[in-house]
């Protein structure tokens, strides 16, 4: 396994997912507080952001298959940065928060399948210890960003989770810049079929 690089797609991963789980987490609080929605009504809002999730998870796969699949990665995470910190900060129409919720949320989704995929591609023998890690920056994140984002939301106001988010979300696109350099590689496609019949 290459640990340097591991280790810091288990770091990157867990800001990600703070930040992901500190604006989902705290959505509906703050859908019910800023725009007097009932809880029910919360229910279809929810739902959409939660497409976008689904959405992010599924174009990790075309992501992955990158070669700069990290830099992607970097950049999805700070525009979903900035994008949490505005919507908790500037109150714009409740569809127009929902949307920029859901394309938040998306791009926030889509980092830990493609750093899955990359930690399968350096692990080596130990695939199945770089999933477990991975799996568990995951839910270390989940309980790190719901903690962190009501902490913050009992001391202050929602503009202080989007501080998080975005901090969370900086931070990681400047490990990834910095330190993660992955080792050269052949595209899926250059390895099938086609590629080795020539």
């Amino acid at each position: 396994m290459a640990i340097p690089i591991f280790r810091t797609a288990v770091a990157v991963n867990l800001l990600q997912r703070i930040a992901l789980f500190a604006l989902f987490s705290y959505l509906s609080t703050y859908l019910i507080s800023t725009y007097a929605m009932s809880v029910g009504e919360v229910a279809l809002p929810l739902a959409i952001v939660g497409v976008g999730w689904m959405i992010g998870s599924y174009m990790a796969g075309p992501v992955a298959n990158r070669r700069n699949r990290m830099p992607v990665v970097a950049v999805c995470s700070v525009i979903s940065g900035i994008a949490a910190l505005f919507l908790l900060s500037f109150e714009p129409s409740v569809w127009v928060t929902v949307t920029i919720a859901m394309a938040a949320i998306g791009l926030f989704g889509l980092g830990s399948p493609v750093l899955i995929i990359s930690s399968i591609d350096i692990s080596g023998q130990s695939r199945a210890t770089g999933v477990a890690l991975l799996g568990a920056s995951n839910q270390l994140g989940g309980v790190g960003g719901a903690a962190l984002g009501g902490a913050l939301l009992a001391a202050g106001r929602f503009q202080w989770i989007g501080y998080l988010c975005l901090g969370a979300a900086v931070l990681s696109a400047a490990i990834i810049t910095l330190f993660m350099r992955e080792p050269a590689r052949k595209l899926a496609s250059a390895t099938g079929p086609e590629s080795r019949a020539r």
